[in-house]
């Protein structure tokens, strides 16, 4: 009898470690989440940290192309994800987020058909929900009642005169339009501002981006070892986020959690060796890529007003061309969290400084302050210019989802609604009832 009594106090001790240590744990796992993401665990996830782990594609090599007029693109039939939801797509012919290839026909005469472009930040507002963007332009009174094709011509890091070069090909290649609208800025100063300051020309196409191409060229020449790593990580990390999706409980979630930063910082550090490899190879072993020296020399005292009057120029070409084609051409300058007086609250200012305050923008700051000084030229040769900077004023609640200019969804579909709004206010000003090349004119 004493002898199973001390079976069972011996099991009931063991029962209870085990509780308190699970229950040790399960907290520990609890203050990770709050530390690092600020939320309760129970509430949050799987949400929360299933989305943050799908941002893996931006740590590793993206599958870039050279493309001879373009710079760069994507391959062709690669994934791309359009929301809400998101769902997968494929990129069209040309590497574009498009399901229709290019150049586009449209199938209605009374179609109007809608270029979208610009870099990563014109590219969000398109893809976190074609729809909304289609019924917000298809309610401006001018296009009431039309069928609306919105065809996306953006790709991450794309600045001037890259978007004036794609409208101009596509253009010679029989494509139509009805509406351009161009919505860039960020890019231009940052990776223009980086392409100077590294003896480059301020007008070739970003440098990162030519970088990645030649690193993929170079894992290519390599056996391709590095990239036997990333696929590996990508391995891995589906499995690690699918598990973190269906996963309960908070210390198992940060164990994966922190499998997950562990295996992207990794790829993140062995990717940023393969791109100083690149750089310092030996130039016989890389494809030639001819970027330019910048004529000003690296150390040009003005490389933001060289960058300006470069955005300046290309938008009021792009102006002329659209004109000329019968189409009507909008400039948007997008909000940035680095310009303007938008109230931020804590948690905010944790998503769109990256934790390092306002002030770390100032190159962005000081751009955005050039590019307006020289959207007044624009104003001048006709161009029809909104100035969306001010568009996140008043709006409370988070808009950023990053540091580097993107939105989140709400943010982006505020987006879409102010730049329809300006369209058909611009639209009135000028006394336009239709637009497309059906019925392009002024009411009577």
């Amino acid at each position: 009898m004493h002898g199973i009594d001390r079976v069972r106090a011996r099991l009931t001790k063991y029962l209870v470690f085990v509780f308190v240590a699970t229950a040790a744990l399960e907290l520990f796992g609890v203050a990770y989440f709050a530390a690092r993401y600020g939320v309760i665990f129970y509430r949050a996830l799987p949400q929360k940290i299933g989305s943050d782990t799908e941002t893996f594609a931006e740590v590793a090599p993206p599958d870039y192309l050279l493309h001879p007029y373009f710079g760069f693109t994507r391959v062709p039939g690669s994934t791309f994800y359009t929301g809400p939801g998101p769902s997968a797509k494929r990129r069209n012919n040309d590497g574009f987020d498009s399901e229709r290839d290019f150049p586009y026909k449209p199938s209605d005469p009374d179609e109007i058909v809608i270029g979208i472009f610009g870099a990563s930040v014109a590219a969000g507002m398109v893809n976190t929900d074609p729809e909304s963007f289609r019924l917000a332009l298809g309610n401006i009174p001018a296009l009431s009642g039309r069928k609306i094709t919105i065809l996306s011509f953006c790709r991450e890091m794309y600045k001037q005169p890259q978007s004036l070069l794609i409208f101009a090909y596509y253009l010679s290649m029989g494509q139509t339009f009805d509406i351009v609208i161009n919505i860039d800025g960020y890019t231009e100063i940052t990776s223009g501002h980086r392409n100077i300051v590294s003896g480059l020309e301020g007008g070739m196409p970003s440098i990162d981006g030519i970088r990645w191409i030649e690193a993929r060229w170079g894992m290519l020449r390599r056996q391709a070892a590095k990239e036997f790593y990333r696929s590996m990580a990508e391995a891995v990390l589906a499995k690690v986020n699918l598990f973190i999706r269906w996963n309960r409980s908070a210390f198992l979630g940060a164990i994966l959690d922190m499998m997950r930063i562990r295996i992207a910082e990794t790829t993140r550090r062995l990717t940023s060796e393969l791109v100083k490899q690149s750089a310092s190879a030996d130039p016989t072993e890389q494809e030639p890529v001819l970027l330019g020296r910048e004529r000003e020399a690296a150390g040009n005292p003005a490389p933001l007003r060289t960058i300006s009057a470069l955005w300046a120029r290309a938008s009021i070409e792009m102006n002329d061309l659209a004109e000329k084609s019968g189409a009507l051409y909008f400039h948007v300058l997008p909000p940035n969290q680095y310009y303007g007086e938008r109230k931020f609250s804590a948690e905010e200012e944790r998503i769109a400084f990256g934790g390092r305050g306002r002030s770390s923008g100032q190159l962005v700051t000081d751009g955005y302050a050039e590019l307006l000084r020289r959207s007044k030229e624009l104003l001048l040769h006709g161009v029809r210019f909104i100035d969306a900077t001010t568009a996140f004023d008043h709006i409370e609640g988070p808009v950023y989802s990053d540091e580097v200019a993107h939105y989140n969804q709400r943010g982006n579909l505020i987006m879409q609604s102010f730049i329809a709004r300006e369209i058909a206010r611009i639209l009135a000003e000028e006394g336009r009832t239709t637009v497309g090349h059906q019925k392009l004119g002024k009411a009577q």
